[in-house]
């Protein structure tokens, strides 16, 4: 395990902070002794350097409106936080003069006019593209800091599951066997033998965000030379659902995301993450972790079927909206 670690003295740069140690305990000391929470703004620095497992409390205390200024796409940092510093938190007190960038200009005008805006041509020409039998893929994957299994650096991807709907050109919708790796073993050639196996050589693959399905497509190739040449053919024949959302399809409704976990509520309502016991990418590490560690059967059926579940509504999920944009083209 020492091997994992290089060792460094940091006694110097700890040093310089010595200074401010002492006022910030005096502060600290002092929150603690307060009988009320303190109060603290809501502003960007909620995000950065991550998301505050908090921000929804704090939304609440404010009685943050919803939509509101957070749901601006692509707003530079500070002018979010000029706008909270004038007590603007809701998208109708925003002036209209206010400087917001392209998409957080469209965003507003959208909202205002209650309306969404739709290039159908660019989104024909983008379904026209697809060609039959139309593959929905998703996967999940790890990426542990410290390297698993030979080739990995550290945060590498290993995938250790994949959900399948395949589209034929007749119209009928299959569920393909998909895969979910479930001992403690090196999932990767499972997993690339499977997906060659169940894709076949015809038809486009589609998944949102493709760049990430290519990726780790990409690494099972370098990982397994054997297979790298039919694996890297798959890589061609992607197609990105997101880039329909990213350029052709706007909708206040999304609240300036263009993540599947918002675009889907509003093209399909009926479907839902929030009654599954995995409902994210971060829910599905921790159940696979739990899965190949557990000896249980029981145990192991049960997250067996909740990670199914969730990669398997990830892929239906893209096949409702495929076949949400193909009534609206047609």
């Amino acid at each position: 395990l020492s091997n994992l670690f290089v060792k460094d003295d940091l006694s110097e740069p700890a040093r310089r902070h010595l200074p401010s140690l002492e006022g910030n305990l005096a502060r600290f000391r002092d929150l603690l002794d307060r009988a009320e929470e303190p109060e603290v703004r809501l502003g960007s620095h909620c995000f950065s350097p991550g998301d505050c497992p908090f921000f929804d409390h704090c939304a609440r205390l404010w009685k943050l409106p919803d939509p509101s200024v957070f749901d601006i796409p692509r707003l530079a940092a500070e002018r979010r936080d000029a706008l909270i510093e004038r007590g603007i938190l809701s998208l109708e007190d925003v002036p209209v003069d206010t400087e917001l960038g392209g998409p957080g200009e469209r965003f507003l005008r959208l909202y205002r006019a209650g309306t969404r805006e739709i290039d159908l041509p660019g989104i024909r020409a983008w379904l026209s593209a697809l060609r039959f039998p139309i593959h929905f893929l998703d996967f999940e994957t790890d990426a542990p800091a410290i390297p698993r299994f030979p080739g990995l650096g550290p945060y590498g991807k290993i995938p250790f599951q994949f959900s399948l709907h395949v589209l034929s050109g007749d119209g009928r919708l299959a569920e393909a066997p998909g895969f979910l790796h479930q001992d403690l073993g090196d999932p990767r050639p499972g997993i690339a033998r499977a997906l060659l196996d169940q894709i076949g050589d015809e038809g486009s693959i589609v998944a949102y965000n493709a760049p990430f399905e290519k990726g780790v497509i990409r690494e099972l190739a370098l990982a397994l030379p054997d297979l790298a040449e039919p694996l890297d053919r798959l890589t061609g024949r992607f197609a990105d659902l997101l880039d329909v959302f990213r350029n052709h399809y706007f909708d206040p409704a999304f609240k300036g995301s263009n993540s599947i976990k918002n675009v889907l509520p509003v093209l399909c309502p009926d479907l839902s993450y929030s009654s599954l016991d995995v409902r994210n990418g971060q829910d599905a590490q921790a159940a696979w972790a739990r899965l190949i560690a557990t000896e249980d059967p029981e145990e192991k059926s049960r997250l067996s079927k909740a990670l199914k579940e969730y990669c398997g509504l990830d892929t239906m999920a893209m096949v409702r909206m495929y076949r949400s944009l193909r009534d609206l083209a047609d």
